[in-house]
Parts: C-alpha cells; structure tokens; sequence
C-alpha cells in the first residue's frame, strides 16, 4: 500500500455545519396507510406527534420514569443517574435542569479517549445540531457490543467499511484501528473535516461510537454507494474488456457501437461528474472560513450511487458522485498556509509530481523543501479526468491509456512518472473530437457526445510545475463558459445543494 505516515499542521475550523438532526423526529414503526412514504425523507417537524427517536431505543432507562419526570421541578440525584447515559446527549430537552446539571458532571459519567478528545475539539455538537442516531448522542460509547443499535448487512465495501442498518437507514461503518495516541487524532480528523462540510457531492458523517475493549473507533457515514469511480468504469466497459471487445470515440460517435441501456446512462453521468467534482474541490478550496488540502483524490476515494435504484431525491442523472475518505485531508486559515514542506501520505499512482519528489528526497536534498499546496489536489483530479475522458471516449482509449501507463520502463504507473504518454493520447482524443463535430463521417453535435471535457484544460491541470496548473475555481469557471456556448456540458445546479437528507432503504 503506498502511504506513508505522517502528519502534518492542521488549523482551527471553528463552524460546524448546519446539517438537519435527521434522527431527531422520526417513527418507530414502518409506514402504513396515511403515513409516511416510504420513498420519503425522515424530517418531520419538530412539532410532530412522534417522538425522538433517542425515546425509542430501549436501554437501561425506564420510559415511564421520563414520563414522570416531566411534571415535575426537581428529580432526586439517584434519578438523575438512571438516565444519563455514557454521553450527555440522549434527550436533555425533557429532563428537568437539576438533571441535566448532574448528568453532564464529571462524577456521572467517565468518558473515554476518544469522547475527551472529540469534546477538546469542539466535535461533540449541541443537541439543536446532533444526528442522534443512537438515541444516547451522536458520538457515543457504548458498554457492550450487544447495545448498538446496527444490524449488520454482511455486504463489505472495503476491508475496512461495511454496511449496517439503522432503523431501515443504511449506512457505511467505516473502521479505524488506533495503532497509537496520534491514530486517534487522524481519526478525529476525518470526523472534523466530514462535520464541517455541507455539500451536494461530500458524504456526510453521521456519528461514531467506541467499544471499551475495541482499540479502533467506527464512523458511520451516509449515503452507502454501489460503486466507487474505479468499479463504476469497470461495470461500464469491464464485458468488453475482457472479451477483448474494443470501442473507439469514432465508432461511439457515429452510433455504430451497441450500447446496453445502462452503458448509456452511466456514460451521460459520466460525463456530469467533471463538473459535479470540479465544484466539490472549488468548494474545498475556496470555503470563506477555512480551506481544506484533501491530499488523496483518486477514482477508489470517489463514490458513485445509483440515485434510482436507492434514492426518491431528484437528480438529474441517473448516478451521483460523492468525494470521501478524509482521513489525511488537512485544514488551513488560508491557501497559503496550505502550502506545506512536512513530507505526507500518499497514492503513488494519482499523486503530484512534487508530493512524490519530496517523499523520496533525501533529507539535504533540495526537493526536501518542495512545497505543496493546493494546486497537488488539481493535478490528481486531472489524473482522474483523464481516466474518466478516456472511458467515454470508449473502452479502447480506456484501456490503451492503461496500457500506455504500463509500459513504464521502471516499473513506473503514476500519471506523473507517464504523463508524456498520459497527454499523447489525450490530444490524439482531442483531434479527434475536432473531426467529428468539424464536418467529418461522423458529422455528430458536441451536445450529441458523451465525450464533452475540454481536453486541453486537463492537460494544464497535470502540468509537472504547480504554478501552472489552473486553480479549481478556474475549472469551474471554464466549464461554465463552455456551457454557456451550448457545448453540451451537464447542467452544475445540483452542486449548489447541500448534503443529501437520510432515507429509509428502499
């Protein structure tokens, strides 16, 4: 595995994101006749007639006790006891103020690590923002292994991160082993970066919960995605791959390839998914309060979901694209300050030329000093651009540009250690799209074609020299202009939204 470990400076973020307590208000029973639709949402008003969802969980707490409690001004101490949980998060709201004076000191609860060290960062969120999940929080400890409430799907999409239930919402649990002291503090990264950001194409983090003798912490994360970008290019081609079946642009152009219906909409999603993740990484870069260096942008670290086949939210293409794994993102005050020499993790195969020089300088060597930035972040999303414009243009440039990355001499298969072959056969791609919509055979609009990136802006984001490399909102700004002169490009309403609300499995 290609990382390293490291770490480096990480600023204050000090503004959580304002996502919707989804968990806060929901039904315990399944829909009936008259309720809630299956295929809807879980908000409901906060003066709805069902209760929290933390009141429906049964653990050690008496429900008539609470029921009792209400009326009154006072509650004993004993009593008070009885309901605070391992975090002070269940149901603050409906225990009277001695209650919840006793149940958040010290002597009520003991916390453990990973509690203390979520609470020094400002991550344990007020009850107005917490996606209570457990009904004891929404980063909780529990006891016994018996006393979460998951149900386990037996589905892994890694070997770290399988899928569980949640009160009929599925959700990914992804696994981090505590190797040491700072483990733990990379972890609590993730779950920062994650709990900050509120947007259309970044999953969201749930919660997370410790087992006492468990030397690892699990975060739960929504939405669970059928693909990543790597296995979504593999569904579309992967039959003719290996039936040594090829498509080249022309024969896609001019409509001569049998195309299934799902290689269809996969390939019109496809194409929308330069402008969904160009958005994502401008918003990274560019959010007014803080900037955030994702460091590891590659095909297996984006998620695609099929919004049909799980989902009643509108889309406008058939799969969405979601960027994740935060957990050597790094945050900073500023873009400068995100310009840093401190040696990192990385993938070898989508990392920047200057991310891997300074891996493997020495330590008075001159490329120890290389600095990194942002602009490490374009170049690995146009590595992928790259992919991605290969794999539309059909499964025979797909595979020739593996190929081409194959025959390194030294071993060599990162897109910056082949990106003269890399670009060689991206231009060959672009003179060709100029024949087909310039009055060739084909004759076909740019609006009829699958194959829309502008090319020669993904070679500029792999330029070898960082200062080259347009800024991500460049992208943005570039692709919008295109759009506006009818090229075909996908409408980019969809990233202005922010993450998408829990539903019930279908």
């Amino acid at each position: 595995m290609e990382v390293e470990l490291w770490r480096d400076g990480d600023s204050a973020c000090d503004t959580l994101a304002s996502l919707p307590n989804d968990f806060r208000n929901i039904e315990e029973e399944g829909p009936s006749n008259g309720a809630i639709s299956r295929r809807g949402t879980l908000h409901v008003n906060p003066d709805s007639k069902y209760r929290r969802f933390s009141d429906q969980l049964s653990f050690r707490t008496a429900r008539s006790s609470i029921s009792a409690a209400r009326g009154s001004a006072m509650m004993s101490f004993r009593s008070s006891m009885a309901f605070s949980f391992i975090t002070a998060q269940s149901n603050p709201s409906k225990l009277s103020l001695a209650t919840r004076s006793a149940a958040s000191t010290p002597a009520a609860r003991k916390e453990n690590h990973w509690i203390q060290i979520l609470k020094r960062r400002g991550l344990l969120p007020p009850d107005s923002l917490e996606q209570n999940w457990s009904g004891k929080g929404q980063h909780v400890e529990f006891t016994n292994v018996k006393k979460v409430p998951l149900e386990p799907e037996g589905r892994d999409l890694s070997a770290m991160v399988d899928v569980v239930t949640c009160r009929r919402i599925r959700l990914a649990r992804k696994r981090i082993f505590f190797r040491d002291k700072l483990s733990r503090e990379e972890a609590a990264d993730e779950v920062s970066h994650l709990q900050r950001l509120n947007h259309a194409h970044i999953i969201r983090v749930i919660g997370t919960y410790v087992l006492p003798a468990a030397r690892s912490v699990n975060i739960l994360l929504y939405p669970v995605a059928e693909y990543n970008l790597e296995t979504f290019l593999d569904e579309i081609w992967g039959a003719e791959l290996s039936a040594d079946i090829t498509w080249t642009a022309a024969q896609l152009f001019s409509k001569a390839s049998p195309l299934s219906p799902f290689q269809l909409s996969a390939l019109s999603s496809l194409s929308s998914f330069f402008t969904c993740l160009t958005n994502t990484v401008a918003h990274l870069h560019g959010a007014a309060a803080y900037v955030i260096k994702h460091m590891d942008i590659k095909p297996t670290n984006i998620l695609v979901r099929d919004m049909h086949a799980s989902s009643a939210l509108p889309h406008p293409t058939r799969f969405k694209a979601y960027l994740s794994d935060f957990g050597i993102a790094r945050s900073y005050d500023s873009a400068a300050a995100a310009d840093t020499a401190s040696r990192t993790a990385f993938t070898r195969t989508w990392a920047a030329p200057e991310v891997v020089a300074n891996a493997y300088a020495d330590d008075d060597d001159d490329a120890r000093d290389v600095r990194r930035g942002l602009p490490a972040d374009v170049f690995s999303l146009g590595a992928v651009f790259a992919e991605m414009t290969c794999a539309l243009a059909g499964s025979w440039h797909l595979a020739e540009l593996r190929r081409a990355r194959e025959r390194n001499i030294d071993g060599d298969r990162s897109f910056q250690g082949n990106r003269a072959a890399v670009v060689g056969l991206l231009e060959i791609l672009d003179d060709l799209r100029g024949f087909q919509s310039g009055g060739g055979k084909a004759d076909v609009a740019d609006r009829e074609m699958f194959f829309v990136f502008p090319i020669p802006l993904c070679v500029r984001m792999m330029s070898l020299d960082p200062d080259e490399r347009p800024e991500a909102k460049e992208v943005v700004g570039e692709l919008r202009r295109l759009r506006g002169w009818g090229k075909g490009l996908p409408d980019d309403s969809c990233c202005a939204g922010v993450a998408d609300a829990l539903e019930p499995a279908l």
